[in-house]
């Protein structure tokens, strides 16, 4: 008998399937990831791990592949931009409080990411902060592409958190961000937050999301963001 996923990847064989984490086998999301790339590899499939290669990547042992910048000009010039951007919001959101982590939905790595997930058949997000810019993923969505992404945690539906704790303001539109004791409704979280809507746009249909476990489906389900998106 066939196993589970033979059947699902029966047909597939030939379609580059490409899979992107921030960190390679680092981390519970980057250690998944590379489970899973190595499953399809297993498949006799045409899958990769993308990422942020570190000097202690195994390389040799593991199909991963390094998201580097490129020489274009139009690209170094839109990086210096993203870089001071980048900058200000860090600046901003490392004054987070009681124990909240934040990431800014900016990275310099945008159009580089961008041009490896549009050289793929598939491509499939793992956790993708400082590494996914979402004003460049609405191009990729745009263009018809199925986009998987699994959600490690609740970054790519808040307005930057990691994990919202008690706070629920995700399920609006975020803004006076407890974890960073702001009282602004348009703080830096409801920006980064509309921004990411912005990204998603009326191209939603072409984003799948994954939640490995029912508590987090049900954080997925009441977002803002996401509460429409099947």
């Amino acid at each position: 008998m066939e196993s589970t996923i033979s059947l699902i990847t029966a047909g597939l064989s030939h379609l580059q399937i490409r899979h992107f984490t921030t960190y390679p086998e680092k981390g519970g999301a980057g250690i998944a990831a590379g489970r899973t790339v190595r499953s399809l590899i297993n498949e006799k499939l045409d899958a990769r791990l993308a990422g942020l290669v570190t000097p202690d990547t195994d390389r040799e042992k593991d199909p991963i592949e390094a998201i580097l910048y490129t020489p274009e000009i139009k690209q170094a010039v839109w990086r210096r931009m993203r870089k001071v951007q980048c900058e200000k919001d860090q600046g901003i959101l490392r004054d987070s409080k009681n124990g909240y982590a934040f990431f800014s939905d900016r990275s310099t790595y945008g159009l580089s990411l961008l041009a490896q997930i549009e050289g793929a058949h598939i491509a499939h997000l793992h956790w993708v902060c400082d590494l996914l810019d979402t004003s460049t993923l609405r191009k990729s969505l745009q263009n018809g592409r199925k986009v998987f992404w699994t959600m490690h945690d609740m970054w790519a539906f808040t307005g930057g958190c990691s994990y919202a704790m008690e706070c629920d303001r995700f399920e609006e539109a975020c803004g006076a961000c407890p974890g960073l004791g702001s009282t602004k409704s348009r703080d830096i979280t409801f920006k980064s937050l509309r921004r990411k809507s912005n990204a998603i746009g009326a191209e939603g249909e072409n984003l799948k999301l994954i939640a490995p476990s029912r508590w987090m489906a049900r954080r997925v389900e009441r977002s803002a963001l996401f509460r429409n998106i099947q």
